[in-house]
This record gives C-alpha cells, structure tokens and sequence, in this order.
C-alpha cells in the first residue's frame, strides 16, 4: 500500500506521473494481508440473488476484478460503472481495450457520458480523455440505450 496516492492499489506506484516535486517516488509502502476473493465467489457467499449495478475504480486492478466475475455477468448482467485509464491499466500489464473486449464476450456495450447522454464508445487511444465509463448490456439494458444513447 502506497503511503498516500490516489492510485492506491495492487500494485507499487513507481511511475513518473507519481514524481513528487522533489523527484522522489512516493515511498513509505507497507504491505497488508487481506483475504481477496472473486466476485463471483463473494455472491455465491452472500447468496445474492440478484445484482442491478456494479461501480468499480480499483486504480488499474479492474480487469482482474471483472475476471472473477463471470457468473455475475452471465446471470445478473447488471449495468457496469468502471473507471478506465490507461497508466493504471500499464501497472497491471493490460490496456483499457481489452476491458472493452472482455465485456463485449458477455453482449456488452462501452459508453462514455457526455452530459447526460451516453455516447457509444468502441476503442481508447492516446488521445481518450475519460475515465468512467458505463457497460450495458444489449438484451437488459434496451430501455436505457433507446432513452439515454445518442
């Protein structure tokens, strides 16, 4: 765990964007021991039955997260709310498209929020500058697409 950073995470904070003013990286790391398991185990745990929405912003760690969350996906296809950037998505050794990718396997669609429209959103490049990004499903989510997609 980094001392103090808004990337913390999974994974050490080692890049430039994380310079301070003295050229130093942000030090101070501790480790911490904690259970982790999947998405889909957690429901399964819990017995929930039923899941509309999931928010996800684990600073780079979001694919991991939405790879233990197959059944989740599968059965309860629920509206997908997840940040994606590209220097924390670098950390963890993927790229933010194959988040876009991932969630196509499973009859999803990317959107960004452009007010308070959503605007199809197929692939990041250098030049994409939002970082959240909406996930509907095509089969559950019609309703929304058809009130809410330009």
């Amino acid at each position: 765990m980094p001392a103090s950073s808004e990337a913390a995470s999974l994974q050490p904070v080692n890049d430039e964007h994380y310079l301070r003013q003295d050229g130093e990286f942000e030090n101070g790391q501790s480790k911490k021991k904690c259970k982790i398991r999947t998405m889909d185990a957690f429901c399964r745990e819990q017995r929930i039955e039923a899941l509309d929405f999931i928010k996800c912003d684990t600073e780079g760690a979001e694919k991991m997260v939405f790879s233990g969350a197959d059944g989740v996906l599968r059965e309860f296809r629920p509206i997908v709310y997840t940040e994606m950037l590209r220097k924390h998505a670098k950390r963890f050794g993927y790229h933010p498209n194959e988040l876009i990718e991932l969630f196509k396997g499973y009859g999803y669609s990317c959107y960004r929020e452009e007010g308070r429209r959503l605007i199809p959103f197929e692939i990041m490049d250098e030049e994409t500058v939002e970082t959240n990004f909406f996930f509907l499903h095509r089969e559950n989510h019609g309703k929304l697409v058809e009130r809410y997609v330009i």
